[in-house]
């Protein structure tokens, strides 16, 4: 990502996910990437970068976009204590 891009580089890297309305300031840069394909909207208003997106990325996305959902089947069983479950429970969640 080009300079002007920094603080979005910051936040994933931080973060692993950017929530549009946490950061209003950011709002026309997180469109501009989201539509150029280099970050992915994983839920509305939340993006991540394209190549980051797995199983504990897409979580993270789920309690940013709402800090009271609820994992529950085998995506609570992985993400809490299952890690070595081979298939990503959340395939085709979204």
């Amino acid at each position: 990502m080009r300079t002007t891009f920094r603080p979005v580089e910051e936040l994933l890297r931080a973060e692993r996910v950017i929530a549009r309305r946490d950061h209003p300031e950011l709002a026309r840069t997180l469109s501009h990437l989201a539509s150029t394909a280099r970050l992915v909207a994983l839920l509305p208003g939340v993006y991540a970068s394209p190549s980051a997106v797995e199983f504990d990325t897409r979580v993270r996305a789920v309690l940013t976009w709402n800090p009271d959902c609820i994992l529950v089947g085998r995506a609570a069983a992985r993400a809490w204590f299952c890690a070595g479950l081979s298939d990503d429970p959340c395939r085709g969640a979204w």
